[in-house]
């Protein structure tokens, strides 16, 4: 594809023959097999051309992706959720009331204790 596309912006499309573009970088016989005539080629360029275009549509967007995962989950919610302590898992009554409650953590129902100091050690740093 690249040499094709090299000697048709040299050439031109009209002025370009298939024995030219196999002579810049393949073999004739590869590419008689895969090309019947220049349009044929030209085609190809294009369809490439397309991919290429397509790809680069792309790029921003994975770049969107990649900044939402990082400056907003990563730094912004957890920056938010610090602020807001207990109230960031505060839930209205009755949803609270209609959500299961699991004990992933064995309490049996009850929270844990924490001895006092405990509480002062993680004032202190």
């Amino acid at each position: 594809m690249a040499a094709a596309r090299r000697v048709t912006a040299q050439q031109g499309v009209e002025a370009t023959t298939i024995a030219e573009i196999a002579a810049a970088d393949l073999g004739f016989g590869t590419f008689y097999h895969y090309f019947e005539s220049n349009e044929a080629i030209v085609d190809a360029v294009q369809r490439h051309a397309g991919r290429l275009q397509h790809l680069a549509a792309t790029i921003p967007n994975f770049a969107a992706a990649l900044v939402d995962a990082t400056m907003v989950r990563l730094a912004l919610v957890p920056a938010v959720m610090g602020l807001l302590g207990k109230a960031s898992w505060w839930l209205p009554g009755w949803l609270e009331r209609a959500s299961p409650h699991l004990d992933v953590e064995g309490t049996g129902g009850a929270s844990p204790a924490v001895p006092a100091s405990g509480l002062a050690q993680d004032a202190a740093s």
